[in-house]
């Protein structure tokens, strides 16, 4: 069976294609609570998981990322509208769809269950890539589909370029570039994981990097190379998470940016993004899924404007589905030897 409906008319009179989102049986449920994060095309991914699977998670948090389904499996409305232009964003139409697309296909869980879940979202100053009205649109957009502002934060006051953020790793704060993690002494991974997870986190301890598991994705879902997926992913299994604690730990999911990928910066994203120490000291198992370019996607992105297909935003996107059943194979463990 499929659902098609009139997915956007923006405010200039352009209308959109439709999209046909195939119903389907949705695998990929945790039934575990567990948190995002994301930077650039990871928060937008960021996002989709968030919203696509909002009865498990509890809280996003985006850098330098725009609303669900922004860019309306278009490329062009990803590079204006999406990233430049956040005055072509209808919110409203956004959250129409939002709720639309719920009731008639239940490719997403309900909106409603966003009501309590904690939202961080960051825009640098000098950030000339992603248009810090993007960001905006997002925290509207949220308010939106029932998010409490209490439980939103955004930050915009930060002098950072395009990039993961950190107070002692990277390039320059105001540089775009390679490996695209500035030091702006602030530190991003801790503010977002303490306000994802509602308290004050214990200090930083030195995360030792045998704690990092590398895993197969494959075993997850389709996996060819238009789905844009690295063959492998990692994990930081904090020591206290270890020796089949696991259950008793926080789970958190953590989205690379474009050309962050394994074959653009190795592991760098991973070691250097800032999560890891955080999560040595307060018992968070932190997920890294890894993607890939192909010729769709060249610059190793995720997933956030169709190139798997028009349903990308949802659980039966291509992407989103490995997601669902990576998260739901580690939370359901209770050590991390049997995933590698």
């Amino acid at each position: 069976m499929c659902v098609i409906y009139d997915t956007y008319k923006m405010s200039t009179a352009r209308s959109f294609s439709f999209i046909c989102l195939v119903l389907a049986v949705v695998g990929g449920v945790s039934g575990r609570e567990y948190t995002v994060s994301g930077v650039s095309s990871g928060a937008f991914m960021a996002i989709q998981n968030h919203v696509a699977y909002n009865k498990d998670v509890v809280g996003v948090a985006a850098i330098a990322g725009g609303p669900f389904f922004c860019a309306q499996a278009k490329l062009e409305i990803a590079l204006h509208a999406c990233m430049v232009e956040p005055e072509f964003i209808s919110v409203e139409e956004l959250v129409a769809v939002t709720y639309s697309t719920y009731a008639t296909t239940g490719t997403i869980d309900s909106p409603a269950y966003t009501a309590g879940d904690k939202i961080w979202l960051f825009s640098g100053v000098q950030d000339h890539k992603v248009n810090s009205g993007v960001v905006a649109k997002a925290y509207t957009y949220y308010t939106g589909i029932g998010a409490d502002e209490s439980d939103m934060e955004l930050r915009n006051d930060i002098q950072a370029a395009h990039a993961m953020v950190t107070d002692n790793f990277g390039n320059d704060c105001t540089y775009f570039g390679s490996p695209y993690i500035d030091n702006c002494q602030f530190d991003a991974a801790g503010h977002l994981l303490s306000h994802l997870l509602g308290k004050e986190l214990k200090p930083r301890e030195k995360a030792p990097e045998s704690n990092i598991v590398s895993f197969s994705q494959s075993k997850y879902g389709i996996f060819n190379e238009s789905v844009g997926f690295a063959e492998n992913g990692y994990a930081y299994v904090p020591t206290g998470c270890q020796n089949g604690n696991m259950q008793s730990c926080d789970l958190h999911v953590a989205y690379h940016g474009c050309l962050q990928a394994p074959e653009n910066i190795n592991t760098t994203f991973v070691l250097h993004a800032g999560y890891n120490e955080w999560a040595e000291a307060n018992n968070v198992v932190v997920i890294y899924p890894q993607a890939k370019s192909n010729a769709l996607n060249p610059e190793g992105c995720w997933d956030w404007w169709g190139f798997t297909g028009p349903a990308y935003a949802s659980k039966v996107g291509l992407q989103l589905q490995v997601i669902g059943k990576m998260v739901e194979d580690w939370g359901s463990r209770s050590s991390s030897s049997s995933l590698i």
